[in-house]
C-alpha cells in the first residue's frame, strides 16, 4: 500500500490507543516506521490533539536513546507520523525471551541506560506519563530507545483537559495517576520503578482486577509489594532502590532522574563491567558521574563517554595510553575517529567527543595527578563509596 511518497506494509508491527505502527520504506529505500491514526477516532478532536500533541513534542527531540521523528502528515482525514525504525525486540519481549526475570546486574545496567533519555526529556518540561516495558527498545547492540509519546504531558502549558482522566498504563501507573491528579515528572520516576521491578520479577507490581475501578483502587490503597518476596536474589541496595522510587507520598522518591542514577552508581569513579581496566590508572570521562565531566548539558555526549587508562612498561619500552570510547557517538582522537574500541597513544593533541565537544589533553593529566594524590591518602569508608563497591560488586557476579 502507498501513502503520500511511503510505500507501506499492511500488517501492523506494533500498535496502542491512538493507532498502529506499520514498517514501510521512504522513496531512498530505507526503513521507517509509520504511525497511522486509528479512523474511528480521526473525528474525535481530544484524540486529534494528542496525536498533534506527540508530533509536536517528537520534533523537539534529539537524543540517541529516543527514537528519532522524520516527517507528519495528514492524507485522507487520517494523521501519520513517521519514525525511525528501531531494530530490536521490547523489553517485555526481551524479559520473557531470558527466562521471564533477568539477573540484577543486566537488569541495573538496562536502567541506567534508561535514565539519561528520560532525564533529557524532563529537562525539555514533558512527562510521558506512559513508562512501561512495551516502550522501551532494546536494540541488538544492548543499548536501549524510549518509543511512543502520544499521550506526553507539557509542564509548560496551563491547559488542565487530562486533570481527572486515568492516563497511562495499568501495573505501570504512579498512585497520582491513578487518583486522576495532575502529576509531574515523579509520576516517570514511579513508573520507571514499576520496569525495574517487572525486569526482577517478571510481573507487575499490582495485577490488573475485572475493571479499572478495583484496579486503581488497589494501586492507591495497597503497599507496594516487594521485589524480593518474588526473587530472593535481589539485593537489599536495589531492594531499597526500589522502595524509594515507587513510593506512595511522591515527596519522598528520587526527585530527579540524575538523583536516582547517582544513587545506583554511587557516586564513585567508574561504575562498569570491564574489569580489564586498572581503577587505580584509569579516569573516566562523560556528562555525568565521572573523573572528568565534559558538557553536562550536550546529551550527545554519553553519560560515560570514554576511559584513559595509563600505562606504564615494565620492560624499558616507555609509558602510553589506551582510550577506550563507550560511547553512542564516538570520539576522535588526534583525528581518527573510534566508536566503541580502544587506542593506544603517547599523547592526545586532540580530542573530540560526539564530533562537537573537545577535550583538553592538559585536563586529562590534571586528572590523573588528582588521583593518583587521592590514592596515596588514607581511605575513608563512606556510605556513597560502599553503594559504589557494591554495584560493583554486582556487575562483577
Amino acid at each position: 500500500m502507498k501513502i503520500s511518497i511511503y510505500t507501506v506494509n499492511d500488517t501492523p508491527i506494533g500498535g496502542g490507543g491512538m493507532g498502529n505502527v506499520y514498517l514501510g520504506t521512504d522513496p531512498q529505500g530505507n526503513c521507517v516506521a509509520i504511525k497511522r491514526m486509528h479512523p474511528q477516532l480521526t473525528t474525535d478532536a481530544n484524540m486529534r490533539a494528542f496525536f498533534h500533541k506527540e508530533i509536536s513534542t517528537h520534533r523537539q527531540l534529539d537524543h540517541p536513546s529516543i527514537v528519532k521523528m522524520y516527517d507528519s502528515f495528514e492524507e485522507g482525514g487520517i494523521l501519520y507520523l513517521i519514525m525511525e525504525y528501531v531494530e530490536g525486540e521490547t523489553l517485555d519481549k526481551y524479559v520473557k525471551r531470558h527466562g521471564g526475570v533477568l539477573p540484577e546486574t543486566e537488569a541495573v545496567i538496562i536502567l541506567s541506560d534508561i535514565l539519561p533519555a528520560l532525564s533529557y526529556f524532563h529537562s525539555l518540561g514533558y512527562v510521558h506519563r506512559d513508562i512501561k516495558p512495551n516502550n522501551i527498545m532494546i536494540r541488538p547492540n544492548g543499548k536501549t530507545c524510549l518509543l511512543d509519546f502520544g499521550v506526553v504531558k507539557d509542564m509548560k502549558s496551563s491547559s488542565n483537559l487530562t486533570v481527572g482522566q486515568k492516563i497511562g498504563t495499568d501495573g505501570y501507573m504512579s498512585v497520582e495517576q491513578a487518583l486522576g491528579y495532575s502529576i509531574n515528572h515523579l509520576s516517570d520516576i514511579y513508573s520507571l520503578g514499576c520496569v525495574l521491578f517487572f525486569m526482577l520479577t517478571g510481573r507487575t507490581p499490582f495485577v490488573k482486577q475485572t475493571n479499572d475501578f478495583d484496579t486503581r483502587k488497589t494501586i492507591i490503597k495497597q503497599p507496594f509489594p516487594k521485589a524480593q518476596h518474588f526473587n530472593p536474589k535481589v539485593s537489599d541496595f536495589i531492594q531499597s532502590i526500589l522502595d524509594k522510587a515507587t513510593c506512595k507520598d511522591m515527596r519522598l522518591r528520587f526527585q530527579s532522574c540524575c538523583e536516582l542514577e547517582l544513587e545506583i552508581c554511587g557516586g564513585g569513579t567508574r561504575v562498569g563491567p570491564d574489569t580489564e581496566l586498572d581503577s587505580r590508572n584509569t579516569i573516566s570521562v562523560g556528562r555525568l558521574n565521572c573523573d572528568i565531566t565534559v558538557a553536562p548539558h550536550n546529551h550527545r555526549v554519553s553519560r560515560h563517554h570514554l576511559d584513559i587508562t595509563f600505562v606504564q612498561n615494565t620492560d624499558g619500552g616507555g609509558s602510553y595510553y589506551k582510550i577506550s570510547d563507550r560511547s553512542a557517538n564516538g570520539t576522535a582522537v588526534n583525528g581518527e575517529n573510534i566508536h566503541n574500541r580502544t587506542v593506544e597513544t603517547r599523547y592526545a593533541a586532540s580530542l573530540l567527543l560526539a564530533g562537537e565537544e573537545a577535550l583538553k589533553w592538559t585536563d586529562v593529566k590534571a586528572a590523573f595527578a588528582q588521583k593518583q594524590g587521592a590514592a596515596a591518602k588514607p581511605a575513608t569508608d563512606t556510605p556513597t563509596k560502599k553503594r559504589s563497591r557494591l554495584l560493583q560488586w554486582l556487575l562483577g557476579k
